[in-house]
């Protein structure tokens, strides 16, 4: 009598799970400073951009062991801009030699060991500047234009009066439309400028700082990234042009046999 044996899923043998870098000791806990160099500009003109920073030294952690060595890339962005010449920065990439991509959690202190990596203050060109105090002073000179004037005169008695005379009428308009004429000139030359030329705080490459880990690092689980089309499988590619799939053996071989012994019609 045949015997029908039920397997139950828990029974199947699953796997080994590979360890991670806490189980093997091969991981930074929260908090390690990771001293690095940048290797791109960072700039409050453009805070698009990724920023590049290079390790500046063998990072060692639970004796000897370096557990990132010099040289090891980490990729971060700038987020916002400048606070008292600082420009904050956070790192979110590990890039090893074999491309082999970690992702981390860190923020880039300064040597002070403060949030925010101080940069270089570049103001204004001196035209630039100077500019809004030409404009004040032509508007000046336009409302003098059109302020009354005090005459005084002294009478046959020895008596001194005063009166006010204004503009003439015309003058007084004239003068009106040609300040609002210039405040507004100034005020569009004023934005452009200041759109073209602005203030701005950079941080040069080669400056020094630290990452600070937001959350302990698994050294273990890095991952080398493929796009999409590098990551099918070798089935899963188009067929070229001009081949045509053959049978597999067994079944070509049957097709011969039907075809010897079939009568000729």
């Amino acid at each position: 009598m045949l015997r029908t044996i039920y397997k139950r899923e828990e029974d199947a043998v699953m796997p080994a799970k590979r360890p991670s870098g806490f189980d093997t000791g091969n991981f930074l806990p929260k908090g390690q400073l990771i001293p690095v160099i940048f290797q791109t500009n960072v700039t409050t003109l453009d805070l698009s951009g990724m920023v590049e920073m290079q390790v500046a030294e063998n990072v060692k952690f639970n004796g000897d062991v370096i557990r990132l060595s010099y040289g090891t890339k980490i990729y971060g962005s700038a987020s916002t801009k400048n606070v008292a010449d600082r420009i904050a920065i956070t790192a979110n990439a590990i890039v090893f030699t074999d491309g082999t991509e970690l992702h981390i959690d860190g923020v880039v202190l300064d040597g002070d060991a403060r949030a925010g990596v101080r940069g270089y203050y570049v103001p204004q060109p001196a035209a630039v500047q100077l500019f809004p105090y030409v404009n004040e002073a032509a508007i000046g000179a336009l409302q003098t234009l059109g302020q009354s004037q005090q005459v005084t005169t002294q009478s046959a008695f020895g008596l001194t009066t005063s009166s006010i005379q204004n503009p003439n009428s015309w003058r007084n308009s004239l003068v009106t439309a040609g300040q609002q004429a210039f405040q507004d000139t100034f005020n569009r030359e004023q934005a452009m400028l200041d759109q073209r030329y602005p203030a701005y705080v950079i941080v040069k490459r080669g400056t020094m700082a630290y990452v600070q880990l937001s959350s302990a690092l698994d050294l273990d689980a890095g991952k080398i990234f493929r796009s999409p089309e590098e990551a099918k499988p070798a089935d899963a590619a188009p067929a070229q042009s001009g081949f045509s799939p053959q049978p597999p053996p067994a079944l070509r071989d049957l097709l011969q046999k039907l075809l010897s012994t079939t009568p000729a019609g």
